[in-house]
């Protein structure tokens, strides 16, 4: 979804104001998907397929041979495309 869609699909999905403000429902749920995300996203990295990638780079990182967000950048782009090298 692109960004504009996804601002005109939020302008939409949002309730009528019913007067409270909606800012601590919206960090609540933020804070809520975002978390899962970062737990599916750990899950990935421990399978199988991709565990010695994830090792070999936080290994990496630890001996200062890579900085941490090249890491990051790396092993995500491995999940979106696994011929792409941790």
């Amino acid at each position: 979804m692109s960004r504009r869609s996804w601002r005109g699909w939020i302008a939409t999905a949002q309730p009528a104001a019913t007067g409270s403000s909606m800012a601590p429902d919206m960090a609540r749920a933020e804070a809520q998907v975002w978390a899962i995300v970062s737990e599916r996203l750990r899950d990935r990295f421990h399978g199988e397929a991709i565990r010695p990638a994830a090792e070999w780079t936080l290994r990496a990182v630890a001996e200062h041979r890579l900085d941490p967000y090249t890491a990051a950048d790396r092993l995500l782009a491995s999940l979106v495309d696994p011929r792409t090298p941790a």
